[in-house]
């Protein structure tokens, strides 16, 4: 079990249950001179789809790689393991906590929406909104416009191919090993940020399509 990335509603929803879904996150749009939402429903083709993360672990390896963007330019001089996703002084010094607002463009969206719940909607604006008087699953609204703009500064950052999907079970090969502090010696820099790679190269493709369907991107 872990974090999951979601977009589109399968068939077991209603249309009820999802306008209520979205009833919280409308006041807060509403709250912050933003437009309504409307989720597609159903879907369209070829949703729902579903992402995984590496468990839940393993959206910190890739904001570790942000906090070092933010603050220095490149990426960490290792790759992350348990300790330092946590633990990293880049991550402790320069990560600003979630109620306070800081500059756009710092990888905020990425950065400061919760790890576990919420969403982002196709929508475009600045900073994550926060509903601290709802349920835990709609407090965090960020945009999946503007994540996939960090996603793509992440990828580059990363090296990752354009024909990423050829190298996918290789990719897997050295995913596990690089969570066993056995870092791959390959000498190209997203298969030795093996982890860090496959949850950029999943949270970007899940932002493409919620853009492209209209469709929110959720964790879960």
């Amino acid at each position: 079990m872990g974090l999951t990335i979601r977009v589109g509603y399968d068939a077991g929803w209603s249309s009820q249950e999802v306008e209520d879904t979205f009833a919280p996150i409308n006041q807060l749009l509403r709250a912050h001179d933003l437009p309504a939402y409307q989720e597609p429903f159903p879907p369209p083709p070829p949703l729902p789809q579903e992402w995984e993360t590496y468990g839940y672990s393993g959206l910190h390896y890739l904001r570790r790689v942000a906090a070092h963007l933010w603050t220095s330019g490149n990426v960490p001089q290792i790759p992350g393991n348990a300790e330092n996703v946590s633990d990293d002084p880049v991550i402790e010094d320069h990560y600003v906590d979630l109620f306070e607002v800081s500059p756009p463009g710092n990888f905020n969206h990425l950065m400061f929406h919760s790890d576990a719940e919420g969403f982002y909607i196709p929508l475009s604006f600045d900073q994550v909104l926060i509903a601290p008087d709802v349920a835990p699953s709609q407090r965090f609204v960020g945009s999946s416009a503007s994540l996939l703009a960090e996603c793509l500064r992440l990828e580059k950052a990363l090296e990752l191919p354009a024909e990423w999907e050829a190298h996918v079970e290789d990719l897997f090969s050295v995913v596990e090993a690089q969570a066993a502090h056995q870092p791959s010696d390959d000498h190209r820099l997203w298969m030795r940020y093996a982890i860090e790679a496959y949850v950029c190269r999943n949270l970007l493709e899940a932002c493409r399509i919620s853009v492209t369907t209209g469709c929110a991107l959720r964790f879960s």
